[in-house]
């Protein structure tokens, strides 16, 4: 059940013990995402546009029920100025950003979202967490299109003396709106990983809905599910292609002709990885405070922490099977593909690249990059990355599966130890303790202790240390008398301290 909440109450300002308020990073902030980049927390303007009545889009019924004003945002789309064709009629709505192509919406669109965890499957108690919608799709930074001013005003120009003066008069329009040295967001045709820069590839977003649609209800692990759907309209594809003109002659585009945005319920921006990629304990400390600015809800989110980093290891028991074609295949969670993935390679297995990742990548990454710290725990947010009812996971082999599922165990052991770990430390600092290196050591091989004994009690999957290794022994619920063992040594999770 929904509590919808007054937000001029002083209650709505307050977390109780079953009701808890979103983490959300303070704008201004800017934390380590990728190895050379970082997310900026700014705040930018987005157009509402009415989509087209032909185009395709979903609404998830489900959760609109548990929130009815979820409905104001079926039918609309958001998009940077520079691609809205009616720029200076649309509505314009201030928006968070808060990753590559991602934008925290305001919750004046849809009131605070409370919902209740037992409704999603994730409490067998009256726990009501806060979400709040995320568009994903909405708009890249200018240079990270492909584009730029400069080169825009040319092509601008250009069509103008063709008798084309939608782009030129559009740029006017928003640069005046705009004060000198402003940054700017824009979406083209360019490749990024297999979908346009700063929009959403429309397979991608059928998949996230086809997960939320098998998943929710039914998944041990927390992920934010998929509330909305859309086409980008007619009208704003023709504008892409006109700012696709400002690309560079030699640039790869994206060959298709319908571009889609997601949005997504989430309880938390605050990115796991940004634990691991902390620079300094005053990183940390804000962090901390970013996810709740409560030490006794800090302490309550460590305890969910580890639970939550056991399912993600219980799934390989739960969730493998052998298929009807005597197939392997199991959900994969998170893009750990990427750590053997070759192409044009049997199996699609590179050895040097699952050797590299295994011994030669001292951070958290596959996992930490797309989950996010909330007072509930860990929130899986990337659906692209759940490999379930169409994009399972397959191996033909035994052998296939074994060398696959060995290195999600470890990358599940790498990551969830050195986020937990800063974690706590950052909040012990947030009370105000003193924590030394020693101390901080003592956490870490602390951290994995308990992880290893919360594993041990699920009675699916059962880890032992043995001579500098984990033994991880896995229950295949649903493939009797296949117990496969990963022996992963020590040396390979990277402690950091």
């Amino acid at each position: 059940m929904v509590q919808l909440i007054n937000q001029n109450s002083d209650e709505s300002s307050k977390s109780h013990a079953n009701r808890f308020e979103c983490s959300q990073i303070s704008v201004g902030d800017k934390h380590g995402y990728r190895a050379h980049t970082q997310d900026h927390f700014k705040e930018f303007d987005l157009s509402m546009i009415r989509i087209d009545q032909t185009g395709d889009s979903w609404m998830n019924d489900y959760l609109q029920k548990l929130h009815p004003q979820l409905n104001q945002l079926s039918g609309f789309v958001w998009v940077p100025p520079l691609v809205d064709p009616e720029f200076g009629e649309s509505k314009i709505v201030k928006v968070i950003r808060t990753g590559g192509r991602t934008y925290r919406l305001p919750s004046e669109l849809t009131g605070r979202i409370f919902l209740d965890l037992a409704s999603l499957g994730w409490s067998d108690g009256n726990v009501s967490q806060e979400f709040f919608p995320e568009i994903k799709g909405g708009g890249t930074l200018l240079e990270n299109a492909g584009l730029s001013i400069p080169k825009l005003k040319s092509v601008a120009k250009e069509l103008a003396e063709q008798g084309s003066p939608s782009l030129e008069t559009s740029l006017k329009k928003v640069l005046s709106r705009f004060h000198e040295g402003s940054e700017y967001l824009g979406m083209s045709a360019k490749i990024d990983l297999g979908r346009p820069k700063g929009s959403q590839f429309k397979k991608y977003s059928e998949h996230s809905r086809e997960v939320t649609t098998i998943l929710l209800n039914n998944f041990p692990v927390k992920f934010t599910p998929l509330l909305y759907m859309a086409e980008l309209p007619v009208r704003v594809m023709e504008r892409i292609s006109i700012l696709n003109k400002a690309l560079n002659a030699d640039e790869e585009l994206f060959n298709a002709k319908k571009y889609t945005q997601e949005i997504r319920l989430t309880p938390s921006d605050v990115r796991a990885i940004y634990f691991d990629k902390a620079k300094n304990d005053s990183e940390l400390i804000r962090l901390c405070s970013n996810v709740s600015r409560d030490p006794q809800i800090l302490e309550a989110v460590i305890k969910h922490m580890i639970p939550d980093s056991a399912k993600y290891m219980e799934l390989l028991a739960s969730h493998t099977y052998r298929n009807d074609k005597g197939e392997y295949c199991w959900v994969k969670t998170g893009d750990i593909h990427l750590a053997w993935y070759k192409f044009d390679a049997p199996d699609c297995w590179d050895d040097t690249e699952a050797s590299d990742y295994c011994n030669n990548k001292p951070f958290a990454w596959y996992l930490a990059k797309d989950i996010t710290v909330a007072p509930t725990g860990f929130w899986f947010t990337d659906l692209e990355g759940i490999g379930a009812g169409t994009e399972l996971e397959k191996s033909a082999e035994l052998f296939d599966l074994r060398r696959k599922q060995r290195i999600y165990a470890l990358c599940v052991l790498r990551d969830f130890h050195r986020v937990i770990t800063q974690f706590r430390i950052g909040c012990q600092m947030y009370a105000g303790q003193q924590v030394s290196q020693s101390q901080k050591k003592d956490i870490q091989e602390n951290t994995i202790d308990q992880m290893v004994v919360e594993m041990n009690q699920s009675g699916s999957v059962t880890v032992e240390r043995k001579k500098g290794s984990f033994h991880v022994n896995v229950l295949y619920s649903q493939m009797k008398g296949v117990e496969p063992l990963f022996k992963i040594p020590e040396k390979n999770i990277m402690r950091r301290y």
